[in-house]
């Protein structure tokens, strides 16, 4: 595992994306059991009424879970949880130092979400909860994150390799829901995994073993 400012990494906090559940991310929580990495935390989140909220909740329970102090967690994140993740460090309620693993996180919005709350209005929160406005490039929630912390992270994603990706609503090469451009973070370590659609990023063979690697690599920050 990682270690960052002196301290041993306490564990790998699995967050899933909007609308899902801990379910999504539970074959690769055990992927890393099996290979000695925890304990697993395979925390969910609310879907509204928007990230700041989800944010605030699992800031507080990370405090109940870690009285002493604010823990050094590794992270995999799923799409939005990878945005959350970002906020809890900046919030101070992760501390700095571990891991942070991002499949397919629309690090500066989705061209989707903004397409989806335009044409579907009202609706649009209904099927995928508030936080989906907090998804739009240039949102409130988007503008307030520092950039990422590129040193320590690793960006997989996926997509078509070509101009043009899975959906035609998004623009350049996609993995139908988040642009690549959006999921690649300047400076990180990057996998790119071919033709393989956004939900399904986290139960990819080829994704889980790309995410294993990088526990087994023993890599110190």
């Amino acid at each position: 595992m990682s270690v960052g400012e002196g301290r041993k990494v306490q564990g790998v906090l699995l967050l899933h994306g909007l609308a899902l559940s801990p379910w999504w991310m539970r074959w690769i929580g055990r992927d890393l059991e099996r290979i000695g990495c925890g304990p697993v935390l395979n925390w969910g989140y609310r879907r509204g009424p928007d990230l700041d909220s989800a944010c605030r909740a699992l800031s507080e329970r990370l405090r109940t879970e870690f009285p002493e102090e604010a823990p050094l967690l590794d992270v995999v994140a799923l799409s939005t949880g990878g945005l959350i993740a970002r906020r809890l460090l900046v919030d101070g309620a992760l501390a700095p130092g571990g891991r942070l693993v991002t499949l397919g996180t629309p690090q500066r919005g989705a061209a989707k979400a903004a397409f989806a709350v335009r044409r579907l209005g009202r609706a649009a929160s209904w099927i995928y909860g508030a936080n989906i406005r907090d998804l739009e490039p240039g949102s409130a929630f988007l503008d307030a994150l520092p950039p990422p912390p590129a040193e320590q992270m690793l960006v997989i994603y996926a997509g078509t390799g070509k101009e043009r990706g899975k959906s035609r609503l998004v623009p350049g090469d996609n993995d139908g829901t988040v642009e690549v451009s959006s999921a690649r973070v300047a400076g990180a370590r990057e996998v790119f995994i071919p033709h393989l659609r956004h939900w399904w990023l986290s139960f990819s063979p080829r994704v889980r073993a790309a995410i294993v690697a990088e526990f087994q690599g023993g890599r110190v920050l």
